[in-house]
């Protein structure tokens, strides 16, 4: 008998891999080429970067250094690091981790369904919607932990699925598989923390499908207590550092608090929405958080208990507002669903726009929903526990996103719960086998996954997202054309986009600079480029940037007939007067005021 698993002997399988590498070696070099945001990094995951080169280098990252509890989730950088925080190395990792993505994908399917002639292709039929799925191979291109998270969730799934569906009184669980599933599924939780209450809901399922299975409570509660004591000890490691840093237990990050609050305020979406300018920034999230968190509370604050100041600000708002709390999970709950891939930085949209061969990975959210709905509707090719499995995955996810929010990248490790019932779905749909409700119920979800339940924001998203591809671009007199056609985009789908302005601004001061200073050109690029800045600090948006900008220009530039420091000064007066203490932009402003003052 042949040693390698009858999967593997499957030519179909080859070519479906074959197809997911060719697909991403199309689709990311034209990225490579089309998106300033491949290799010009920015927000987490020029984060992540710096923090895996210190690491590389055998230093601590001053961001997440041992006098800190962890901010952002440690795994992933430390993978990162392994390649030295090369770009171009880690987004080959993640190729090659994706397409042992695809291969887990289709064993996980054929895990969770009884041998029939149509098991087989009910697997490849997951694998290929895997692979067609366009955020799959969309974030594998960014330096971010969504490919290795979709790595760990199918594999966590695929070892649940051995350990413990199909189980019978007289057959035992398999402790070791579901050891090593604790174990995968706490790795998981290291990258995206917000899977740890993945780790309840298979506990609880494990006890369920133990019960109905008729084993004996000393079997089935083992076997959950095992998983769950697997799954903390990846744990341990962060909480230690966490505890040295402060004396507190903090699991993973600081930040469960202040994104708690992100999710549950009177501005919040369903998707991400900073409250205010503050919070643009990864690197000063930290110390705006505990600034603000200590000014409220009138006393200084170590990082756990402004974490728990601002769950408590959600909490709170929660408890204020049932009714708007209910539109607000209502809204959650649809972005959950929705066929609309919601980014800001890394925006599915805004990249198909710059690398419309991404189109050549058409499946939206909708369609797998429509299937998956067909999948799930009967159990008789699935094997006992199968669909069980899948429901508490998934119902943990759905309840991370009602918590906190939802993000494109952030439904990826739920994919693997839904893919195995897509591809019976497929397999269904194709033979003509499928019960009018479940196609009801499926043509449903698929309609309602393209109702902009969101309004105009996505398209608030896509123009931020063009901006910071813009920003990512590096400020030559070469690129400037290309930041300039990027953000007059933003500034297309919305006009109010402040940062977009003030970008195209700074592109007519670079121009202008390049001329002489009192020519009739200069002078009329100069006059250009202050009509732009004037009209970026009049939106009616709070971007300090955008004020600082139009000051320094005022009180810098060399022609006399354009600068004005007396009026740059009024600026940054009036900007100083209506700011909080702590606002980071602030000291900026401050010495911009001194050197005003203190003469020409």
């Amino acid at each position: 008998m042949s040693p390698v698993p009858p999967l593997l002997r499957d030519r179909r399988l080859w070519w479906l891999v074959g197809l997911a590498a060719l697909l991403r070696l199309v689709v990311g070099l034209h990225q490579w080429s089309a998106d300033p945001t491949m290799a010009g990094l920015l927000s987490d995951s020029l984060y992540y970067q710096a923090w895996a080169t210190d690491l590389a280098g055998g230093a601590d990252f001053a961001g997440e250094g041992p006098g800190l509890p962890y901010w952002m989730p440690p795994l992933y950088p430390r993978l990162l690091a392994l390649v030295g925080g090369s770009v171009g190395a880690m987004l080959l990792v993640q190729g090659l981790l994706g397409l042992v993505t695809t291969v887990l994908v289709v064993a996980l399917t054929e895990a969770l369904l009884e041998a029939t002639a149509e098991r087989r292709s009910a697997a490849l039929w997951s694998g290929l919607l895997a692979t067609l799925f366009a955020p799959v191979i969309f974030f594998e291109g960014r330096l971010l932990g969504a490919s290795l998270a979709t790595l760990l969730a199918t594999a966590a799934l695929l070892l649940l699925a051995r350990g413990f569906v199909a189980l019978t009184p007289e057959r035992r669980p398999r402790l070791a598989w579901l050891a090593a599933a604790g174990l995968v599924t706490g790795l998981l939780a290291l990258v995206r923390p917000n899977t740890l209450l993945a780790v309840p809901a298979v506990a609880a399922w494990l006890l369920v499908r133990g019960r109905r299975s008729g084993l004996p409570l000393t079997r089935s509660l083992p076997a959950a207590a095992l998983f769950g004591l697997a799954a903390l000890l990846p744990l341990l490691p962060a909480l230690a550092h966490n505890h040295a840093a402060e004396g507190e237990l903090i699991p993973i990050t600081a930040n469960g608090g202040i994104n708690f609050h992100f999710g549950n305020n009177p501005s919040a979406h369903g998707t991400f929405h900073a409250p205010g300018p503050e919070w643009g920034s990864i690197e000063t999230q930290r110390s705006t958080s505990l600034a603000l968190a200590c000014e409220a509370e009138g006393r200084p604050l170590t990082p756990g208990e402004a974490s728990r100041y601002w769950f408590d600000r959600g909490a709170s708002w929660l408890a204020d507002e049932p009714g708007a709390a209910l539109r607000l999970w209502g809204l959650k709950l649809a972005d959950s669903l929705s066929s609309t891939e919601l980014g800001i930085q890394y925006n599915l949209a805004a990249a198909r726009h710059r690398a419309p061969s991404l189109w050549l990975l058409p499946i939206p959210f909708g369609a797998l929903l429509l299937l998956a709905a067909l999948g799930w509707s009967r159990r008789d090719d699935q094997r006992p526990g199968a669909r069980g499995l899948c429901e508490a995955w998934l119902a943990a996810g759905l309840a991370s996103a009602l918590l906190y929010f939802t993000y494109s990248r952030f439904r990826l490790p739920l994919l693997p719960a839904l893919l195995p019932l897509c591809g019976l779905g497929m397999v269904r749909l194709l033979a003509r086998r499928v019960s009018p409700l479940a196609l009801g119920a499926g043509l449903l979800l698929l309609v309602a996954s393209f109702v902009p339940f969101e309004g105009s924001y996505p398209r608030h998203l896509e123009s931020h997202a063009y901006s910071d591809m813009a920003g990512a671009l590096e400020a030559t007199p070469a690129t400037r054309p290309e930041r300039a056609e990027l953000y007059a985009r933003a500034l297309e789908l919305v006009p109010g986009n402040k940062p977009a302005a003030l970008g195209l601004a700074v592109t007519r001061i670079e121009a202008a600079a390049e001329l002489p200073v009192e020519t009739p050109a200069g002078t009329s690029a100069a006059a250009a480029a202050l009509a732009a800045l004037e009209a970026a600090a009049a939106i009616p948006v709070d971007f300090p940037s955008a004020e600082y900008q139009l000051a320094h220009f005022l009180a810098n530039w060399p022609d006399p007939g354009i600068a004005d420091r007396p009026r740059a000064l009024a600026i940054v007066r009036a900007w100083l007067a209506t700011s909080r203490p702590t606002d980071p932009a602030r000291p900026a402003f401050e010495d911009l005021a001194q050197s005003l003052t203190a003469g020409p």
